[in-house]
Parts: structure tokens; sequence; C-alpha cells
């Protein structure tokens, strides 16, 4: 979703471009109950709501405004020459992404990625209003034991739920 995004903003020119990015970081400037509310809203309207497929939509609109953001500042640097170059040697679509562009915007993706990762990872209130409890992530279980009063449970979990981001970090550091 962010890639797209991205590309667009940083290459085309199309009429409300400004409302456009605007729309795009709402979710981070509005509250996060507000937009998880009118996120539930619409979901529940799509009958989308106590589902995986709805609580993985919803967690996109924190997570894609920070990897659009994280994008767009690379492919403000990209140069579309270098992707016309291969197409005039010959190279398809595909040929021109697999071989130019996907190399030179892999460490923007990376970190893309691993932003929208941890973002999504976090998500207590989203996932427990849009799973409506049918739908139970690490960050909810840890609530639950750490409200229950269970000091030995919630620290094993929070070891857990620490780990993923190490991981990230670490592989991140190393490239």
């Amino acid at each position: 979703v962010a890639l797209p995004a991205a590309r667009a903003l940083a290459f085309s020119e199309f009429p409300g471009k400004r409302r456009f990015f605007g729309l795009l970081l709402l979710p981070v400037v509005v509250p996060p109950l507000a937009s998880t509310m009118g996120l539930h809203r619409m979901l529940l309207g799509w009958g989308w709501t106590d589902t995986a497929l709805g609580v993985a939509l919803a967690h996109l609109a924190p997570a894609a405004p920070y990897a659009t953001l994280v994008l767009l500042a690379r492919f403000r640097r990209f140069d579309p020459a270098w992707e016309q170059e291969a197409r005039t040697l010959g190279a398809t679509r595909w040929q021109t992404w697999r071989t130019v562009t996907l190399p030179l915007m892999a460490p923007a993706i990376a970190v893309a990625f691993v932003l929208a990762f941890l973002i999504s990872w976090g998500q207590y209130l989203l996932t427990l209003l849009i799973g409506g409890g049918s739908v139970i992530t690490l960050p909810l279980h840890l609530v639950s034991f750490q409200r229950g009063g269970d000091d030995a449970i919630t620290s094993a979990l929070s070891l857990i739920f620490l780990a993923p981001a190490v991981v990230l970090f670490l592989l991140m550091g190393r490239f």
C-alpha cells in the first residue's frame, strides 16, 4: 500500500495531490481512539469486525503513513531515468522492477517494513476494538496477564513481545 502511494506522490502530478497527502497522514494526526472508532464503524458496515482480515486492514491505518513517508523520501532521490534506460535496453516492466528499482529501493523498503511492523506489533486498542475479543494477539494477552496480577507470566510475555523488535533492529543494523 505504501509503495505505490509513495511512488505516486513522488512522480505524479494529479489534482488533489496535497489533499491526498493530508488524508494519508490523517490517522497519525487524529487521536487514536477517534480513528479507531471510525475504522470500527467502516469495518462493521462491511462485516469485517471480529475477523483477522479486519484487524489486518485496521493495522494499515497507523502503519501506512509512516511507511509511505519513508518510501517517499527515497523516491524523491530516485531518478526514473534509470528505469527508462533499462526499458530502452529491452527490459520488461518486471525485469526493470526486479533488477533496477527493487535493488535501489531495498534499504528504504526494509526500513518501512520494520517501522510498519513495529507500529502494528504494539497495537492494543485497535486490535481489541476491531477484533472484538475474537482476534487475540500478544499485546492482548500481555495486558490481560498484567491486569490479572500474574507478574511471572507478564514478565515472560514481555520478553517474548520484545524479541521481534530486538531481532529486527539487529538485522537492520547489519545492513
